[in-house]
C-alpha cells in the first residue's frame, strides 16, 4: 500500500496551473486603458492589475499566483458569467 500525501493549496495550485485567470489585452475594448491595456484578469474576470507590456503583465499574474496564459475577450465574458 502507497503512502497518502495531502496537497497544500500552493501544490495543488502548481499541479491544475494556478488559480485561473490570464492576461488581457484590452486595447480595442473601449474604456480601456490607452497607456496599460494589458490586463491581469483573476478567475471571476476581475482585473487584478493593468500593465502596459505583455512581459510585464506575465510577471504580474505570476506574483498574483494567476495563470498568464493570453485569454480573449470571449473567455473573460465567460469568467464573467
Amino acid at each position: 500500500m502507497k503512502d497518502m500525501y495531502e496537497l497544500d493549496d500552493q501544490e495543488l495550485a502548481k499541479v491544475t496551473g494556478g488559480r485561473g485567470g490570464g492576461i488581457f489585452n484590452a486595447k480595442d475594448i473601449s474604456g480601456a486603458d490607452k497607456e496599460k491595456h494589458w490586463e491581469v484578469i483573476d478567475a471571476k474576470g476581475d482585473v487584478v492589475a493593468r500593465c502596459s507590456s505583455r512581459d510585464e503583465a506575465i510577471f504580474q499574474a505570476g506574483r498574483n499566483d494567476l495563470d498568464y496564459k493570453e485569454v480573449n475577450w470571449n473567455d473573460v465574458v465567460k469568467m464573467r458569467g
